[in-house]
C-alpha cells in the first residue's frame, strides 16, 4: 500500500508539471503565430495546389523510371525461356512516363513564375529521352528472347546428342563383348592344340590376329568417343566465338580424325566376317551422323546453335550499352526539371522570410520551455535507472540457476554422442554386410573413409586421402580420365546433375571380373557435395546373356527341323538357291525380289540373323537407289550372307541327318522303271503305287499354314486357319517357285487385311478371322490352281490408285489397279518393317506365277475379305491324282491364339 500510494503520488505531480508546460507553450507561441498565420496561408495554399503536386509527378517519373529499371534486372536474370515470357508479362506499361510527363506540362503552365518557361524547355528534352528509352527497351526485349529461345534449341540438342553418343557407346560396347568372345574362343582352341603340332599356328593368331588388333582398336575407339563428348561439353561452356572455333578446330577436329582413322583400321581389321564388317559401318555411320549434328555447319547443330547464342550475347550487350547511355540522360533530364522546380520554390521562400524572423522569438521561447521539460525528464530517468538496478540483481540471480540447467544439458550431449558413436558401429556393420561395393567421392575427387568391406577386397586398402581415379581405374587411364573430366562437369555446375552423372565410366575390368559402376549423387540441400559409387559384379550376368543369346536362334532353328524335316530342308534348298540368284544379281532390281523372298523364308523358320542381314542390305540398296546412284549388292555383302548361312547349316547339321532306321532310299529311276513294269500285270496296283510316289497337296499348304501362327501372335491378331486340296496327289517341283512365294501373298493378309479382334467386333464379325488355303486340279487335268483366301477388311483399292499415280503407273481401270497391285515398289503399309512395306513381295509371286506360263486373279469386297487364285499349267508328264473320296474343308477349333487347319 505504501509502494502504491508513492507511485501515485508521483504520476499526479508529473501530470500537473505536464499541464503547466502545455499552458506555457500556447501562451509563449499563441500570439507570434498569430501574426504569421496569414502569410504562412498563401504560401501554403500556391505549394499545396500548385508546386506539390509538380514535385510529386516528379516523384513518379522517377518511380516509373526505376521500376522499369528493376524490370530490366529481371529480365536480365531470367535463366531460361520460361522466366524470360513470365517476367516479360510484368513489364510496366509503355504509357507511364508519357502521361506523367504530359500531366506535368498542365501544371507547370498554371503556375505564376518566372522559371515556368525554362520548366517546359526542359520537360521537352525529358520527352524526347522517355522516346529514345521506350525504342531501345524494345530492342533488348527482343534480343533476350531470341537468345533464349536458341538456348532452349541448344539444350534439346545436347540432351539428344548425349542420348545418341550413348547408344553409340553402347553399340561399340557389344562389338568389343563379341569380339572378346571370339577371342576367348581362340584360346580355347590355343589350350586344345596346345600338344599338337598346329600350336604355334594357333598361338601366333592369338597373339596377333585380327580379334585382338580388333579389341585394341575398339578400346582406343571408345576412350576417343568419350573424348569427344567432354569435348562437346566445352562447347557449351565457352563464353566466345573464338573460343568456339577454336575448340572445334583445334580439339574436335582432331579427335573425330582419330576416330574416323580407327574406325577405318578395324573395318580393315574385320573385313573377313561379313555380319561384323557390317555392324563396323553401322557404328561408322551413327558416328559420322553424331559429328554433322555437334559440329557441322548447320545452324542447327550444337555448334552452329551455341555460335548464334554468343553473336546474340553480343549483340545483346551492345544494345543494353547504349540504352544505359539513355537512362543516364534520362536520369539528368528528370534532376534538370527538378532544379527547375526548385527555382519556383525559392520565388516562394522568399515571401515566406518575415514569418520566419518573426518566429524565430517564438522558438527560443519554446526551446527553454523545452529544457525545463528535459531537466525534469532527466529526473525521471534516475528513478527509472534505480528500477533498473533492482532488475539486474533479480537477474544474477536468474544466471546461477541457468548455469545450474547448464550442467544437466552437458550430461544429455554427452550421452546423446555415445548413442551417435554406436549408430556409426551400426552402419559400418551394415556396409560390410553388402555384397555391393560402396564408397563416397567428395566433389574435389577424394575417397571418403567410409566403404563397404568388399570395395577393400576387390581394389585393396587405399592410402589416407586417395584420389578416386587412380583408386578405382588404375588399370584403364582412359578411364580415368572420363572420370575426372565428368566430375570437373558436376563441379562447374553448367549442365544438369543427371547428364553430368552419365558421362562418367560404367563398366569396369578387374582381373576375370566386369564391374557395374553406379553413381548417386550426394545432397546437401539442394547442392551436391559428393558421389556415392555404387559397384556391382555382373560377370556371371553376362556371361549368361550371352550363352542365351546364341542358343535362342538355335532352339528355334531345332524346333522347326524337328517338327517338319522336309519342310525345313526343301526351305534350305530354296534359301541356298535364293542366295545363289542374290550374289548373281547385275543390278539392284534383280536383287531385290530373291533378297525380299529369302529373307521372309528365314524369318518364318527363326534363321533370324540371316533375316535381319537380308533386311539390312534392302535399306542399303534402297537408300543407294533413292540417291540416284543404284547398285547390286557389293562382293563383300553377298559373302556376309553367304558366311552366316553355312555358319547356320553347319549348328544345324546334326539334326539335319536322314535316320537309316527308318528311311529306305530308292532312286526315282529305279522306281519309274519298276513302275512301268508294274502297269503291264496289274494297272489297279501301279496306280495305287504311283500315288504313293506323289506326295499329298495337303502337306505343302499345311507347311505353310504352319507359319500363320506366329505371324498372327506377333501382329497380336487371332486367325484360324483353314485347308482344302480335295485330297490331291503331285510331284510339285515344278510348282516350287510358286510355293516358295505364296508366303508373302500370307504375311501380306495378315498384316494388311486380317484386323485385329477387336476392330472385327465393332465391325460386327467374328474375332477369330479364317484364312484359306486351298488347291484344286481342273476337269481336264491340264490346270492346277492355289487359292488364298481371308475374311479380312478387303483391298484399299483408292490407296492402289494413289500409289499407282504417285509412280507413273496407269490406274484408270480395275485391271490397272490389279496390275499396280503386283507392281515393284508398290505398297499400302506406311511404314516398312521386317514383315512386309517394301512393295517387293506380290511382285515376286506374280513373277513366279508367269514364269511357269500361269496368271493371277484378284477378287475383293471391301470389309468382307480378299481372294487370290494363282493358275498355272501342269507340264506334260506331270499327273495330278485325286483319291477315291474328296475331303470337306476341316475346322477344328483350337485353344491356341491360332488355330492351324487340317
Amino acid at each position: 500500500m505504501r509502494f502504491g500510494g508513492r507511485c501515485m503520488s508521483h504520476v499526479q505531480r508529473n501530470m500537473t508539471m505536464l499541464v503547466g508546460a502545455i499552458a506555457v507553450i500556447v501562451i509563449a507561441l499563441g500570439g507570434p503565430l498569430g501574426l504569421t498565420l496569414g502569410a504562412f496561408n498563401a504560401t501554403t495554399k500556391v505549394l499545396s495546389d500548385k508546386l506539390l503536386p509538380i514535385e510529386l509527378t516528379i516523384g513518379g517519373v522517377s518511380d516509373a523510371l526505376a521500376a522499369s529499371f528493376a524490370w530490366h534486372g529481371r529480365l536480365n536474370a531470367a535463366v531460361n525461356l520460361q522466366e524470360f515470357e513470365a517476367v516479360k508479362l510484368e513489364r510496366p506499361a509503355a504509357n507511364g512516363l508519357d502521361g506523367r510527363l504530359a500531366s506535368l506540362r498542365e501544371t507547370v503552365r498554371s503556375v505564376d513564375s518566372s522559371h515556368v518557361n525554362e520548366v517546359l524547355v526542359r520537360l521537352g528534352q525529358l520527352e524526347t529521352g522517355v522516346r529514345h528509352f521506350v525504342g531501345q527497351e524494345e530492342q533488348l526485349l527482343a534480343s533476350h528472347g531470341k537468345r533464349h529461345g536458341l538456348q532452349q534449341q541448344f539444350e534439346q540438342a545436347v540432351a539428344g546428342l548425349d542420348r545418341d553418343l550413348r547408344a553409340h557407346l553402347l553399340s561399340m560396347d557389344s562389338l568389343q563383348g563379341q569380339i572378346r568372345l571370339d577371342f576367348m574362343a581362340q584360346l580355347a582352341e590355343l589350350d586344345s592344340t596346345s600338344r599338337g603340332g598346329k600350336f604355334s599356328a594357333v598361338a601366333r593368331e592369338v597373339v596377333e590376329g585380327a580379334d585382338r588388333a580388333a579389341y585394341d582398336v575398339l578400346q582406343d575407339l571408345r576412350t576417343s568417343t568419350i573424348l569427344m563428348g567432354m569435348q562437346l561439353g566445352r562447347i557449351g561452356l565457352c563464353n566466345d566465338i573464338d573460343t568456339l572455333r577454336s575448340i572445334v578446330a583445334n580439339e574436335v577436329g582432331p579427335t573425330v580424325g582419330t576416330v574416323n582413322r580407327r574406325l577405318a583400321d578395324l573395318l580393315e581389321l574385320v573385313q573377313a566376317d561379313a555380319a561384323r564388317y557390317e555392324q563396323v559401318q553401322r557404328v561408322q555411320e551413327k558416328f559420322q551422323d553424331l559429328v554433322a549434328r555437334s559440329t557441322g555447319p548447320e545452324p542447327t547443330s550444337l555448334r552452329g546453335l551455341r555460335q548464334a547464342i554468343l553473336e546474340e550475347i553480343q549483340r545483346a550487350a551492345t544494345t543494353r550499352a547504349k540504352f544505359q547511355d539513355t537512362a543516364l540522360e534520362l536520369g539528368t533530364g528528370v534532376v534538370g526539371v527538378q532544379q527547375a522546380v526548385d527555382g519556383m520554390v525559392n520565388e516562394l521562400k522568399e515571401h515566406a522570410n518575415n514569418s520566419i524572423v518573426r518566429s524565430q522569438w517564438v522558438a527560443v521561447v519554446g526551446g527553454l520551455l523545452a529544457l525545463v521539460g528535459v531537466a525534469v525528464a532527466l529526473g525521471r530517468i534516475a528513478g527509472s535507472v534505480r528500477e533498473l538496478r533492482r532488475t539486474n540483481e533479480e537477474l544474477l540471480l536468474l544466471r546461477d540457476s541457468l548455469r545450474q540447467a547448464n550442467a544437466g544439458l552437458e550430461m544429455k550431449v554427452q550421452e546423446r554422442t555415445e548413442a551417435l558413436a554406436e549408430r556409426e558401429v551400426a552402419v559400418r556393420r551394415l556396409l560390410n554386410g553388402l555384397a555391393e561395393g560402396v564408397v563416397e567421392v567428395s566433389m574435389d575427387g577424394r575417397l571418403s573413409e567410409e566403404r563397404s568391406r568388399v570395395v577393400e577386397e576387390w581394389f585393396g586398402v587405399p592410402e589416407p586421402g586417395a584420389r578416386a581415379m587412380e583408386y578405382l581405374f588404375s588399370t584403364d587411364a582412359h578411364a580415368q580420365v572420363a572420370f575426372e573430366m565428368g566430375l570437373e562437369q558436376l563441379v562447374d555446375g553448367f549442365l544438369p546433375v543427371e547428364l553430368c552423372i552419365e558421362q562418367l565410366p560404367t563398366r569396369l575390368r578387374l582381373e576375370s571380373r566386369t564391374l557395374q559402376l553406379n553413381y548417386r549423387p550426394v545432397l546437401d540441400g539442394e547442392a551436391t557435395k559428393g558421389l556415392l559409387v555404387i559397384i556391382e559384379d555382373i560377370t556371371s550376368r553376362l556371361v549368361a546373356e550371352r550363352a542365351q543369346r546364341q542358343a535362342h536362334e538355335f532352339q528355334r532353328l531345332a524346333q522347326h527341323v524337328l517338327q517338319d524335316h522336309d519342310g525345313f530342308m526343301r526351305f534350305v534348298n530354296d534359301a541356298s538357291e535364293l542366295l545363289q540368284r542374290v550374289g548373281d544379281a547385275r543390278s539392284g532390281e534383280e536383287a531385290k525380289m530373291p533378297l525380299h523372298t529369302l529373307k521372309g523364308n528365314c524369318a518364318v523358320f527363326g534363321a533370324q540373323e540371316m533375316a535381319d542381314l537380308c533386311h539390312g542390305l534392302e535399306d542399303q540398296l534402297e537408300e543407294a537407289r533413292s540417291e540416284g546412284v543404284p547398285r547390286p549388292p557389293t562382293k563383300e555383302e553377298v559373302q556376309r550372307l553367304e558366311l552366316a548361312w553355312e555358319q547356320m547349316l553347319s549348328r544345324m547339321a546334326v539334326f539335319c541327318r536322314p535316320s537309316s532306321d527308318s528311311v529306305v532310299s530308292i532312286p526315282r529311276e529305279e522306281l519309274e522303271r519298276i513302275l512301268e513294269e508294274l502297269r503291264a500285270f496289274d494297272p489297279e496296283l501301279a496306280l495305287q503305287v504311283e500315288r504313293c510316289m506323289l506326295a499329298p497337296v495337303r502337306d505343302e499348304l499345311s507347311r505353310i499354314g504352319q507359319h500363320v501362327g506366329r505371324l498372327a501372335e506377333r501382329l497380336n491378331k487371332v486367325v484360324d486357319v483353314e485347308i482344302e486340296c480335295h485330297k490331291l496327289r503331285a510331284d510339285l517341283r515344278f510348282a516350287q517357285p510358286l510355293l516358295g512365294e505364296l508366303i508373302h501373298v500370307v504375311r501380306n493378309a495378315l498384316d494388311h487385311g486380317i484386323e485385329t479382334p477387336e476392330v472385327r467386333k465393332a465391325a460386327g464379325k467374328q474375332e477369330r478371322a479364317v484364312l484359306r488355303l486351298a488347291s484344286e486340279i481342273s476337269h481336264d487335268g491340264k490346270t492346277l490352281a492355289f487359292e488364298v483366301s481371308d475374311d479380312g477388311r478387303g483391298i484399299d483399292w483408292d490407296k492402289i490408285r494413289a500409289k499407282a499415280r504417285e509412280q507413273g503407273l496407269p490406274n484408270g481401270t480395275q485391271k490397272d489397279l490389279v496390275n499396280a497391285l503386283f507392281a515393284s515398289g508398290v505398297s499400302t503399309a506406311d511404314v516398312v518393317s521386317d514383315i512386309s512395306g517394301r512393295g517387293v513381295g506380290m511382285s515376286a509371286v506374280r513373277a513366279a506365277c508367269v514364269s511357269l506360263g500361269g496368271n493371277v486373279e484378284v477378287h475383293s469386297v471391301a470389309g468382307k475379305g480378299t481372294r487370290f487364285l494363282f493358275k498355272i499349267p501342269t507340264p506334260h508328264g506331270v499327273k495330278v491324282l485325286r483319291d477315291v473320296a474328296a475331303e470337306p474343308a476341316s475346322r477344328v477349333p483350337s485353344l491356341s491364339p491360332v488355330a492351324r487347319r487340317g
